[in-house]
């Protein structure tokens, strides 16, 4: 999917660019990295080309991460939940420079999710109770409006999803079909959202077009911009993310099933 939005937004760029083709690899290459690095150079001499995605895929760097510490979490799986606590209190309170608070914060979210999964395995609680503590979160989000920078706004973050494993859904809001739905395509949503916002409001601009916030056409074609955004995702989701999932299902089937067999031939 990632593939898929940068090759889009690397044709987009060239068709706004409106100057002759000046390609180079080393401009194209890293933005078919799967997030891994999150460097996406100009392209065409296109001022601020990664703002064509909206800059998301800094999320997958993260993401990465968390796969390769999978090994260190498999051997600490046994003592993760004190080694989890001690990393949210290092991450939240070690005193250090602005930026590296920012990353810890981020940092705090998985160690948030592991206590999450700890707690539930250890104590659980009523739905009732659950649905409680996810409207109490929020409500704080909203009021409070911690910070993302320093961490705190990951702790209401865990609460609300530790009420969520516990069975809330909003007084089964989001357990609705339609929420359900908009979940299984929010990846696709995700990426392609700074595509078609761009796309969208680059367009209206080459047309003359005037837009402002405080127009009724700002919100009609912002609302029209996210219907496409929807049925784009609808789209991808059942012919890229789905077929792949299902790939992805088969090799981790293929892979277990050669390591069964030598682990019996080893017996």
């Amino acid at each position: 999917m990632q593939f898929f939005c940068s090759a889009v937004s690397i044709a987009l760029i060239l068709y706004f660019s409106k100057s002759p083709w000046v390609i180079h690899l080393k401009d194209i290459a890293p933005w078919f990295d799967a997030g891994l690095l999150n460097i996406r150079p100009d392209i065409n001499n296109y001022q601020k080309s990664r703002v064509i995605m909206a800059g998301v895929t800094w999320t997958l760097q993260y993401e990465w991460f968390f796969y390769f510490s999978l090994p260190i979490l498999f051997v600490i799986k046994k003592k993760a939940f004190p080694v989890a606590i001690v990393c949210l209190i290092v991450f939240l309170y070690a005193p250090v420079d602005s930026k590296t608070q920012y990353v810890f914060s981020l940092l705090s979210c998985f160690a948030c999710g592991i206590i999450c999964q700890e707690m539930y395995s250890r104590f659980r609680v009523t739905k009732k109770t659950a649905e409680f503590i996810l409207l109490s979160s929020v409500i704080l989000l909203v009021l409070v409006q911690p910070s993302i920078h320093n961490g705190k706004a990951s702790l209401l973050c865990g609460l609300i999803v530790y009420a969520i494993v516990n069975g809330a859904s909003f007084f089964n809001l989001l357990s609705s079909r339609g929420m359900v739905r908009l979940g299984e395509i929010s990846y696709s949503i995700y990426l392609m959202q700074g595509i078609v916002f761009y796309t969208v409001f680059k367009l209206l601009d080459q047309s003359g077009i005037e837009i402002n916030i405080f127009s009724v056409k700002y919100y009609l074609y912002t609302f029209v911009s996210f219907l496409l955004l929807i049925m784009g995702s609808v789209i991808t989701f059942q012919f890229i993310e789905k077929p792949a999932i299902k790939l992805g299902h088969k090799l981790t089937a293929q892979m277990k099933f050669f390591s069964d067999k030598k682990d019996s031939r080893l017996l």
